[in-house]
Formats: C-alpha cells, sequence, structure tokens
C-alpha cells in the first residue's frame, strides 16, 4: 500500500512539473525577473524597462528579456542595454564582455528553447 502511495504522490509531482512547464509565463514571472534584475543594481528605484518578453524553458524556468536602463554611480542613466533573466542569473549586454553577448544571444534569439513567438509584457 506505500507503494502505492509514494507512486501516485511522485506521478502526480511528475505530472505538474509538465504542466507547469508547458504554462506561459504570467506578470507575476516577470516581476519576480524584475525584482532579481533591480536587486543587481547600484540604485534599484531607476531602473525602466521596456520590450520586456518572456517564455518559460523546457526545464520550467522563466526567462525573460528586454532592455534595461539605469543610473550609474555618477547619478546619470547609462541608456537602454539589453538584458537576460533565467532563474537567478542575470545577464547583462556589454560591448567589452563576448561572454554576455553571446549568452543574450543564446537567451533571447536563436537559443534551442527559444520559441518562435515570446510572450510580449508591458514597459515597467
Amino acid at each position: 500500500m506505500l507503494k502505492r502511495v509514494i507512486f501516485v504522490g511522485l506521478a502526480a509531482a511528475f505530472a505538474a512539473g509538465i504542466a507547469a512547464a508547458g504554462e506561459p509565463p504570467q506578470q507575476s514571472d516577470v516581476d519576480a525577473a524584475l525584482a532579481v534584475v533591480r536587486d543587481s543594481l547600484k540604485d534599484p528605484d531607476s531602473a525602466k524597462f521596456r520590450r520586456l518578453q518572456a517564455y518559460r524553458a523546457s526545464n520550467g524556468t522563466v526567462r525573460v528579456c528586454g532592455e534595461l536602463n539605469a543610473k550609474n554611480s555618477y547619478g546619470g542613466y547609462n541608456g537602454f542595454t539589453r538584458f537576460a533573466v533565467s532563474g537567478a542569473a542575470v545577464t547583462m549586454d556589454s560591448t567589452r564582455d563576448a561572454w554576455a553577448r553571446a549568452r543574450l544571444n543564446v537567451l533571447c534569439l536563436n537559443g534551442p528553447e527559444v520559441p518562435s513567438e515570446m510572450v510580449a509584457f508591458p514597459d515597467a
């Protein structure tokens, strides 16, 4: 009997994981990702986001892509730059960092999991 209960519980958990992986991202998912980005900034309150798009990867992680403008250490805005969030990892575009640019392309443009159409969200 205990084996049957464990099996049913594992089957239900597996089915829930599949359903979550197939669901489109929600506004709450995007809000959580933007909070991760804000936490990485020197002036989190100055963050302005635009061109926000998101999708759910095969492992269930929501990936959010867009453009960010925030104040630097001198109090001036840097100008909009591309960013991506995958789980708790933030990647921002940098002209001096080829790895970051390549990762952004994989996460947001031409990676194997990037759908042909991502879900668009309003600017924040």
